[in-house]
């Protein structure tokens, strides 16, 4: 009976949580605005990412003041070298609020 009442709550967790993503991710050929929060660097990754899979030119906003330190190496680049940070293949505009993105690597 528990594994029941389990599949259940896990099935209607999956099911909500899809539909929050749809809700929220933009759809290709939808200009967006990101927010990232401080510090939140997988996030600035994630807004990156999402904003060139978009045809719109998209705004991605840094939280005020924040500091976002890159440990990781995204990729590397034959003229710029390595690189925290995805290719940026698409219009997007960052709204830097003040904020740091410095670099470890």
């Amino acid at each position: 009976m528990m594994n029941v009442k389990c599949a259940k709550i896990g099935s209607a967790l999956t099911f909500f949580s899809t539909m929050l993503l749809l809700i929220l991710v933009p759809r290709p050929g939808e200009a967006a605005t990101i927010n990232v929060a401080n510090g939140d660097v997988s996030g600035l990754i994630a807004a990156i990412n999402t904003a060139n899979v978009t045809s719109g030119a998209d705004t991605i906003s840094l939280a005020a003041n924040g500091t976002y330190t890159l440990t990781t190496v995204d990729h590397r680049d034959i003229y710029e070298g390595f690189s925290g940070l995805p290719v940026v293949g698409s219009p997007i505009t960052i709204s830097g609020n003040g904020a740091i993105i410095e670099t470890l690597l």
